[in-house]
């Protein structure tokens, strides 16, 4: 692969990329919140089974806490116009820009790039020092996956490479 070559990808966002971005900027806390609600809603069954009369509280809590993240999503989501959905990406040796159809884009130079995360359909990009954008697979051609997959490799070791004089402390 040519070094300075970018490779460029379109897509619409779909609510569900708007919902793996979320879930992608912290996807521990996502499953530790999982398991704590699912044990509440266990020790609440217990509680309810044995006669103790704690009424539906604590089950209209427990599905209005699992329903607002979606529906806090949903809502950000609808108030995006078309062709703020309409995004191209450019990934190139320098940068990865995000651009919209309105004109607006934003530039991430590989050098804050913490980590790359792959999944089935798309790429969670960790910036530093915090953050997290999501890279639909679909806004590329199949052909370009994989250069796409060899940039990243090659950027993240790159950033991983030790420092001249630096002393490698990773184990």
């Amino acid at each position: 692969m040519n070094n300075d070559k970018t490779i460029v990808g379109n897509t619409e966002i779909t609510l569900a990329d708007q919902m793996r971005t979320i879930f992608w900027s912290a996807p521990r806390r996502f499953c530790i919140g999982g398991a704590v609600v699912v044990v509440a809603l266990l020790v609440m069954g217990a509680v309810a089974a044995y006669g103790e009369d704690i009424g539906g509280v604590p089950v209209i809590i427990a599905v209005v806490c699992l329903l607002l993240w979606p529906i806090l999503v949903a809502l950000s989501f609808r108030r995006l116009g078309k062709e703020q959905k309409l995004v191209t990406y450019e990934i190139g040796s320098d940068q990865i820009t995000v651009r919209d159809a309105t004109g607006a884009a934003v530039i991430f130079p590989w050098k804050i790039v913490r980590r790359v995360r792959e999944s089935r359909s798309g790429f969670a990009i960790n910036l530093m020092p915090a953050g997290t954008r999501w890279i639909p697979k679909r806004a590329f051609a199949a052909d370009a996956i994989p250069s796409l997959h060899e940039l990243i490799e090659r950027k993240m070791a790159e950033r991983n490479a030790p420092v001249d004089g630096a002393v490698d402390r990773r184990g």
